[in-house]
């Protein structure tokens, strides 16, 4: 009887958990050509723009592409709303993406954090800087572990995950097609921001609480008497 008592009362604490989210992130652009030169239009939403620049396009755009092109010639921007994970602990993320246009590399790459708000802004260089992650991209999936822009931006009870990608070597011509136009979709970029966190499990409603407790009290009640 007292297993049982002890059993049930540590179905009253609260429960440890982990879990992970997946994000996608794709092209929100709504022009409908390849390009936007109105650099002065916004985007809203979780998702993503690629940028061309002065080098690539003559004039400064908008571009339907996931850009991670030489220094000079293509970015994107995304932003990722982090809002359902308020209260929650990071243990780790990772934001992966898929090249499939372009040559091979590897090519230097720096995701830069900024200070997001849900709208997407024409931002040739990175709006901000919260924090930065390097490393290498390639033809194929590429995933960087980007658990410390994450972290900080929760601790800081932002609701808004904004990144700006960029190449850091003039190397190589690397991108993602995300238009119809090239037969592709707004989510060919495979872009997905995968969070893992972790809380403390759904605490009873005090009236269960009280049910619980009678039902204990009963139990011990029971012992005594069998005693």
């Amino acid at each position: 009887m007292k297993k049982v008592i002890l059993a049930a009362m540590l179905s009253l604490a609260p429960a440890a958990w982990a879990a992970t989210i997946s994000i996608p992130i794709t092209d929100i652009g709504t022009f409908q050509d390849y390009t936007n030169p109105n650099t002065t239009d916004t985007y809203s939403g979780t998702g993503f723009v690629g940028l061309y620049s002065t080098a690539a396009n003559d004039v400064d755009a908008w571009v339907h592409l996931f850009g991670l092109e030489s220094s000079d010639y293509s970015r994107t921007i995304l932003q990722a709303d982090l809002s359902a994970l308020a209260g929650h602990s990071i243990t780790s993320a990772t934001l992966s993406f898929s090249i499939l246009d372009g040559g091979a590399g590897p090519h230097g790459i720096i995701i830069t954090s900024y200070d997001a708000d849900g709208t997407l802004r024409y931002s040739w260089d990175a709006p901000g800087n919260l924090g930065t992650v390097t490393g290498n991209a390639d033809q194929g999936v590429n995933t960087f572990d980007v658990t410390s822009l994450v972290s900080s931006r929760l601790a800081g009870g932002d609701s808004w995950l904004g990144l700006h990608l960029q190449g850091t070597d003039d190397c190589c011509f690397m991108w993602t097609y995300t238009d119809p136009g090239n037969d592709r979709t707004p989510d060919s970029a495979l872009v997905r921001l995968d969070i893992t966190y972790d809380g403390q499990g759904q605490i009873p409603e005090p009236g269960t609480y009280g049910l619980m407790a009678a039902g204990l009290a009963s139990l011990a009640w029971l012992s005594r008497r069998r005693r």
